[in-house]
């Protein structure tokens, strides 16, 4: 785990992204504050695929052919550790 898996998770759980209804695109969570500043593309691609790898978030319905992520209940229990 990482701090901008953190970050990423930490986001996720403050905007209350935690089912396939709410799952946002990477564009998507591009356009929130905290995380444009830190991540481009690319890198918050591979972040969220670790964090999926870990079990932290899962992949809702895609949006066109954009996958589309939310955090799990592991997830939230890591942020409610951590916070």
């Amino acid at each position: 785990m990482t701090r901008l898996g953190l970050g990423c998770l930490q986001v996720l759980y403050d905007e209350n992204i935690d089912n396939i209804l709410d799952a946002r695109t990477i564009n998507e969570l591009l356009r929130t504050t905290c995380l444009y500043k830190s991540f481009d593309y690319q890198k918050l691609y591979r972040t969220l695929n670790d964090l999926y790898d870990e079990g932290y978030v899962d992949k809702g319905a895609k949006n066109g052919k954009a996958m589309t992520y939310y955090l799990t209940k592991s997830g939230k229990a890591l942020i409610k550790e951590f916070c």
